[in-house]
């Protein structure tokens, strides 16, 4: 019997409330949720706006607690980690934005963006430099021709390769990416969303793709959670649930994007 994998990062029952500005009433934005994020793989959290998948998404990057129910990275409930044990976590678990001008600073050149993604390692200076060079090879941008390059400089498409570079210099164990090419034009999305599934396949690294867009799901994710209302109502392997749906939610979601569905991003 093959022994089942451990789940670099896992939701339990997680249930996260908001108190409504200027009332006394509680929202509940996630209810009950449990999600494991297996390494090397990657996971579609999708649904409509108002779903509460960036609430799971910002839980999943421990930038948000939950009300209840616990967050466990790789067995352990984050809950029980010490100072540096939570500094650690944090710096294995990056994120990638919607808004790439909006998360990268303007004053910034490229190579010190990438570089930042390494603030606060015992790493030096020569190999830092080495460590940023090698992310933009990944993401596909020439180091010597972007290195200066400030963002304003840069195409949509370019900043969020600059983005994905910086979440993957430090070599974390996993991406959350909330919405990450909804900015961008769609010629470009596919490009885009290559070099994720680039970045499992050669790094290992597992990755949280939030979405509400299936057609974006099925190019290159492995397993889909759809969410409803802040509950999960249907998950399974990418396959299983856009060509055979069994919840109503889903169904309807696919029938709203039939052009998206067939999709692919290209081989090179």
């Amino acid at each position: 019997m093959v022994d089942p994998i451990e789940p670099s990062l896992s939701l339990r029952e997680v249930s996260r409330r908001f108190r409504a500005r200027g009332h006394r009433a509680w929202i509940d934005a996630v209810s009950e949720v449990s999600i494991d994020v297996i390494p090397g793989s990657i996971l579609a959290i999708v649904g409509a706006s108002g779903a509460g998948k960036s609430t799971v998404g910002r839980i999943l990057s421990l930038l948000d607690a939950p009300t209840s129910g616990q967050v466990l990275m790789h067995g352990k409930d984050v809950k029980d980690f010490g100072r540096e044990e939570r500094k650690s976590a944090r710096r294995g678990i990056q994120v990638v934005h919607q808004d790439p001008f909006e998360a990268l600073d303007p004053r910034f050149t490229v190579g010190q963006s990438v570089s930042e993604g390494l603030q606060g390692s015992e790493i030096d200076r020569t190999e830092r430099r080495e460590r940023a060079r090698i992310a933009l090879d990944q993401v596909e941008l020439d180091p010597d021709r972007f290195w200066k390059s400030t963002p304003g400089r840069l195409s949509g498409g370019q900043r969020q390769r600059v983005a994905l570079a910086r979440a993957i210099v430090g070599r974390p164990s996993v991406i959350v990416a909330d919405e990450p090419v909804s900015a961008l034009d769609v010629s470009i999305r596919a490009g885009v969303l290559s070099l994720f599934a680039r970045v499992r396949d050669e790094l290992g690294t597992s990755i949280v793709l939030i979405t509400h867009d299936l057609g974006t799901a099925r190019a290159v994710v492995d397993d889909i959670v759809v969410m409803q209302g802040g509950r999960i109502v249907e998950r399974g392997r990418t396959n299983q649930i856009l060509d055979a749906p069994r919840h109503p939610y889903t169904r309807k979601l696919i029938d709203s994007a039939p052009r998206l569905m067939t999709t692919q991003p290209p081989t090179d």
